[in-house]
């Protein structure tokens, strides 16, 4: 029997949250999909936005999933977010980049994130950054 569930997060969700959240839903024992999301090398090969990636975090895109808990696995639902990373945002605006580039924008996106609250006030405050970066 096929068993579907889905599962959201939003934007500014850590790879913790992210745990705890699949804990609590009984999809994984604890840590198991942050010990999987701190293994970045597995990855590498299979996505190029990840070559002087030191952490997934930031490229675990936050969105709906469809899940077949029969046979979930942390590294599904990594390789699910990463493969929307990379259809909706690496494809569409950040392949232009260099890869140099590309971590410190990460870096950038994520401190914006975590800092700046209002909605409004993000692409001022982030252009600001920029500038100083």
């Amino acid at each position: 029997m096929y068993i579907k569930r889905v599962i959201s997060y939003g934007e500014g969700w850590n790879i913790f949250d992210i745990d705890d959240y699949l804990t609590t839903k009984w999809l994984i024992k604890s840590w198991e999909f942050i010990l999987e999301a701190k293994n970045v090398s597995n990855y590498k090969s299979q996505y190029k936005f990840l070559n002087n990636a030191l952490t997934l975090e930031w490229f675990l895109y936050p969105d709906t999933y469809n899940l077949n808990l029969e046979n979930f696995e942390a590294k599904k639902l990594i390789k699910m977010q990463l493969d929307t990373f990379e259809s909706k945002v690496y494809v569409k605006i950040l392949s232009q980049f260099w890869a140099k580039d590309l971590q410190k924008y990460m870096i950038l996106s994520s401190i914006l994130e975590k800092e700046e609250r209002n909605s409004a006030q993000k692409s001022t405050v982030g252009w600001i950054l920029l500038k100083r970066f």
